[in-house]
């Protein structure tokens, strides 16, 4: 059975110290950082040492920015001991009391985007840390021994978590990156391929902190589709060495480094359909394949030159060039066109 410890009836300026346990046995056991025992199987005697209550000042929190410790109101605060204490100018600082030897246990609240930079106490001056228990997950101090004259004071410092950019770029002329908030790619003719969205925990988002889990979305627009294996994300180091950066592309993510991310969407959005170009094929005697193509019984007659007027690229009536799916069957048409005759097959 676990049993709790209760404390009441303090005395004003006094405060419960150390729990000990005294078994049947003579054996004693004091509790550390808890008032719960699991009860033993013999007589047990609870005994709970007070000590007189000495008296510390607790400050204003202070956000570090610009190589100083200062109140920015960014939204941070502390508890101590029952109070909290922020970082807004007009916050006060309060003396509170606590017996030598006391567990001081102090949390932080950071605001989105801070932490904790340090947290230390200063007595007469003389500065001393205080730990972050990996075993119990929290700020603590014990309270240490203090004379009357003695000043004390407590200080919690946070600053802004370190973040990195974000930036899609290209680097082919006929892709063009539209910055905005969800951004457009498109081609050089002003067609858009696509749009990319980046996310994290934070939402929309171009700054990132350093191991957070980026979400990169590609949304390609009609006549286009994602070519994953095409997706090139990349850092330089501080050797300047550039890195790549894996992209699983079954949950859209990517882990942040520390450092400056690029996301080059030259190559992402494939189209789904292609312009067929037919090339000039001449014999030496002088005759000529003339090509033509369709699709089921249809023959298309209609191209245009391409611009360095080797090939004809097949087109609509109105001169505008055919695009035609993938996987789409086509036939091809040829003639031979010689002096003596023409032949068609």
């Amino acid at each position: 059975m676990e049993l709790q410890v209760n404390i009441w009836g303090v005395t004003n300026g006094m405060s419960a110290g150390d729990i000990i346990l005294t078994y049947q046995d003579g054996s004693t056991y004091t509790l550390v950082n808890t008032n719960r025992f699991i009860m033993p199987d013999c007589n047990v005697r609870v005994r709970v040492e007070f000590k007189n209550n000495m008296k510390l000042t607790a400050n204003a929190a202070l956000d570090y920015a610009d190589g100083k410790e200062t109140r920015s109101n960014w939204g941070n605060s502390y508890t101590i001991l029952g109070k909290t204490f922020n970082d807004e100018k007009n916050c006060k600082s309060a003396e509170l009391y606590a017996g030598e030897g006391n567990n001081i246990i102090i949390t932080p609240n950071c605001a989105i985007g801070y932490t904790v930079r340090e947290m230390y106490y200063t007595l007469n001056d003389v500065k001393t840390p205080i730990g972050y228990s990996e075993t119990y997950s929290r700020w603590q101090f014990p309270m240490p021994k203090l004379e009357k004259t003695d000043d004390m004071q407590i200080f919690v410092v946070f600053e802004k978590i370190p973040s990195y950019e974000i930036k899609l770029v290209s680097n082919d002329a006929s892709v063009i990156v539209l910055d905005d908030n969800k951004t457009v790619v498109e081609s050089a003719t002003k067609k858009t391929m696509g749009r990319v969205e980046l996310m994290t925990s934070l939402g929309y988002t171009d700054h990132v902190a350093e191991n957070s889990m980026v979400w990169v979305r590609f949304f390609p627009a009609d006549g286009y589709q994602l070519d994953v294996t095409k997706i090139k994300i990349s850092y330089t180091d501080k050797d300047g060495n550039v890195k790549k950066v894996t992209y699983n592309s079954y949950d859209s993510t990517f882990k942040m480094p520390a450092a400056d991310v690029t996301i080059d969407v030259s190559d992402c959005f494939a189209q789904t359909k292609h312009t067929i170009a037919v090339k000039d094929n001449w014999f030496a005697d002088g005759s000529k394949i003339d090509l033509q193509v369709g699709t089921g019984d249809k023959i298309y007659k209609d191209y245009v030159r391409s611009a360095d007027d080797t090939m004809s690229i097949v087109t609509d009536t109105s001169g505008s060039p055919l695009r035609f799916e993938s996987g789409k069957v086509i036939t091809v048409v040829h003639e031979i066109e010689r002096a003596s005759c023409r032949e068609r097959v």
